[in-house]
C-alpha cells in the first residue's frame, strides 16, 4: 500500500512546498532512521518509513527554531478530529538545525510526546530527511 504524503502547509497555508524528493501520490522513498543519526523519541528505536503504510500520514519535518510557523496547520488538523484508525501525524525534529542543546531538546520533545500521544515524534539528528527527501533546512516542512 502507498504511503500518503500529506504536506500540510501547502494544503493549509500560503507557505510553497519545499519538499522537492517528494511527489503526491507517490511513494515515499524508504528511510530508516536510526543510532547516530537518531530515532523514535519515546524508545531509541529506528524510525522506518514502512512502518506508517496503512493509514494518511501527515508528516511533519520541524528546524525546533521554526516550529511556530506550523501552529496554524496543527490548529486547522485538530479541529477536523480525522479518525485515528485512517489519518496518522509524524513530527520529525532536525536536532541539527538548531543551537538548543540536544539534551535541552531531548526534555522538551518527550514533553510534547507525552502530551499528544497519537503523534509519532521522532529524532533526526543528521539532516537525514534533508539530504534524502529534499526536505528544506532550517524550516518547517
Amino acid at each position: 500500500m502507498f504511503l500518503l504524503f500529506i504536506l500540510c502547509l501547502g494544503i493549509f497555508t500560503s507557505s510553497p512546498l519545499s519538499a522537492k524528493n517528494l511527489k503526491i501520490g507517490h511513494k515515499v522513498p524508504s528511510t530508516i532512521i536510526e543510532g547516530k543519526n537518531g530515532g523514535l523519541v519515546d524508545s531509541d528505536k529506528p524510525f522506518n518509513v514502512k512502518h506508517l503504510a496503512g493509514k494518511v500520514q501527515i508528516i511533519w519535518y520541524v528546524d525546533p527554531d521554526e516550529k511556530d510557523l506550523n501552529d496554524y496547520a496543527v490548529e486547522r488538523l485538530r479541529k477536523e478530529k480525522f479518525p485515528l484508525d485512517q489519518v496518522g501525524s509524524v513530527a520529525i525534529i532536525n536536532f541539527d538545525a538548531t543551537v538548543i542543546p540536544n539534551w535541552i531538546l531531548a526534555k522538551i520533545i518527550a514533553n510534547s510526546q507525552d502530551k499528544n500521544k497519537n503523534t509519532l515524534y521522532v529524532k533526526d539528528m543528521k539532516k537525514i530527511l534533508v539530504k534524502e527527501w529534499g526536505m528544506k533546512d532550517d524550516s518547517s516542512n
